[in-house]
C-alpha cells in the first residue's frame, strides 16, 4: 500500500495528472522536497515485488504506456484492424492496403515475431516470480529442519512429513542455499539422499516401473523432469551423488557393466537372482510353441516350421523380447543377457535375424576326455614306431 505522510503529497496524489509514476514538484517556498514513495508490506510479498520492480526498471516498461497495441490477426475478418487512443480506447480504422507476395510474407513474419516476443517476455516474468517463491519455500523448510534437528520423535515425524511434501513438489536442497568450505560435499550428500528417497518412494514407483533396474542417464532425465525447471542437477553432480550411495549405506546401489553402462538398482538385487529369473522364463517357453511364444503387443510373429525339439530345448530370445518381458530398457536387457552368458547359464546363437540367447545345455552334456599318457609310455610308443619302420617288428 502507498502511505503519503505530508498534506502536500495528499493533495498531489488527487490532483496530479495521469503519469507512469508519481512525481512531486518543489514547494512554493523554494525548499527541495525529495521525490519518494514509501511502501509498507504487512503480509509478505516484498521480495516478489522487488523482483518485479527490478525487472520493470530494466525493461523500462513505462515507455510502453502510450505505445500502440500489438497487431492482432483475425482469421474471420482479415481486413479489420484497430488503433488505440487514451480517451476512446480501441477504435476501428480503415483496413490497410493489401500486400501480397514476398512483401506480405515479410510483414506477416514481422508481426508474428513481435507477438512472440511479447508472449515470451510475459512468460519469463511469471517464471522468475515462481522460482523466487520456490526458493523461499525451500529455504524456510531447511531452516525449520535445522531448528528441529535436536528434537524428539514427534519433531522427526514432522520433518519427515515436510521432506515428503517438498519432494512431492519437486523442491529439494539447492547449491545456493549452502555456504562454507564443505558446502559442495554437503550438497552432494543431500542430493544422494534425495535420490534414494525418490527411487524408493512407493507412491511414484520409479524403479518398480523399470523392472527394478534402470540406467543412470534415464534416472537423471526423470529426476530433472520432476523438478519443474527449478535448479536442475548437472550430470556431473548427479553421478557424484550416485557414487555416494555405498558410503552412506543407502538401499540403492550403482552398478557398472563391462561395457561401461551405469545402472541403478536396489541393494537386495543380485546377479544370481537375475540369472534365476531369466532361466525360469526360458523354462516356461518349453510348454509354448515358438509361433505362439513370439506373440507380442505388435502381433504374432510366425515363421517356418521349427526344425528342433522345442519341448526339450525351448527357444532362443532376443534382447528386445527380454526387455518387454521384464520391463527393462533394451540396453539393460542386453547387458543382463551377456552377464548370464559369462556365468555359463546362457549361450548365444548368431544368425541372420540377429543374436538369440538359449539355455546352456552344453554344460549338462558329459564329456569323456582321453587320459594323458606318461612320458615312459610315449617313449615306448616312439620305439615301437621306429622298429616297425626298420622292419624289425
Amino acid at each position: 500500500m502507498y502511505l503519503f505522510k505530508s498534506p502536500i503529497s495528499q493533495y498531489l496524489a488527487t490532483t496530479r495528472p495521469e503519469s507512469p509514476g508519481p512525481s512531486l514538484p518543489s514547494s512554493v517556498l523554494g525548499e527541495t522536497i525529495p521525490e519518494s514513495v514509501k511502501l509498507s508490506f504487512r503480509a509478505g510479498g516484498d521480495k516478489i515485488f522487488y523482483e518485479r520492480l527490478k525487472g520493470a526498471l530494466i525493461q523500462r516498461k513505462w515507455l510502453l504506456q502510450n505505445a500502440p497495441p500489438i497487431p492482432r490477426s483475425n482469421t474471420g475478418e482479415p481486413n479489420q484492424t484497430s488503433t488505440y487512443s487514451a480517451t476512446d480506447g480501441y477504435t476501428p480504422t480503415p483496413p490497410p492496403p493489401k500486400v501480397v507476395g514476398i512483401a506480405g510474407l515479410e510483414r506477416r513474419g514481422a508481426e508474428l515475431r513481435k507477438n512472440n516476443e511479447f508472449v515470451i517476455g510475459s512468460a519469463f516474468e511469471d517464471l522468475e516470480a515462481l522460482m523466487t517463491s520456490a526458493k523461499e519455500v525451500i529455504a524456510m523448510a531447511e531452516r525449520f529442519r535445522s531448528q528441529n534437528s535436536n528434537g524428539g520423535d514427534t519433531e522427526n515425524d514432522a520433518n519427515a512429513e515436510a521432506t515428503s511434501l517438498l519432494s512431492d513438489m519437486g523442491l529439494v536442497t539447492t547449491k545456493d542455499m549452502l555456504s562454507g568450505s564443505g558446502a559442495d560435499r554437503t550438497y552432494i550428500a543431500e542430493l544422494s539422499r534425495n535420490l534414494a528417497e525418490f527411487l524408493t518412494d512407493d507412491k511414484r514407483g520409479v524403479l518398480r516401473r523399470e523392472g527394478g533396474i534402470m540406467s543412470l542417464v534415464d534416472l537423471w532425465a526423470v529426476f530433472n523432469r520432476t523438478r519443474n525447471g527449478i535448479e536442475l542437477v548437472s550430470p556431473r553432480d548427479f553421478e557424484r551423488a550416485a557414487t555416494m550411495w555405498d558410503t552412506l549405506r543407502l538401499p540403492i546401489r550403482l552398478r557398472r557393466f563391462r561395457s561401461g553402462l551405469l545402472v541403478v538398482q536396489g541393494r537386495d538385487r543380485t546377479d544370481d537372482k537375475t540369472v534365476a529369473s531369466i532361466l525360469s522364463w526360458l523354462k516356461d517357453l518349453h510348454s509354448i510353441p515358438p509361433s505362439m511364444s513370439n506373440t507380442s503387443e505388435f502381433g504374432a510373429v510366425t515363421g517356418p516350421s521349427v526344425t528342433w525339439d522345442w519341448q526339450a530345448f525351448g527357444r532362443g530370445v532376443t534382447a528386445q523380447e527380454t526387455a518387454e518381458r521384464f520391463g527393462w530398457s533394451v540396453g539393460v536387457a542386453t547387458e543382463e543377457l551377456e552377464m548370464a552368458e559369462e556365468r555359463g547359464a546362457l549361450c548365444r546363437e548368431q544368425g541372420l535375424d540377429g543374436v538369440r540367447f538359449w539355455e546352456n545345455f552344453f554344460a549338462d552334456i558329459p564329456v569323456k576326455l582321453p587320459k594323458a599318457k606318461t612320458t615312459a609310455q610315449l617313449e615306448q610308443l616312439e620305439i615301437e614306431r621306429r622298429l616297425k619302420e626298420s622292419g624289425l617288428l
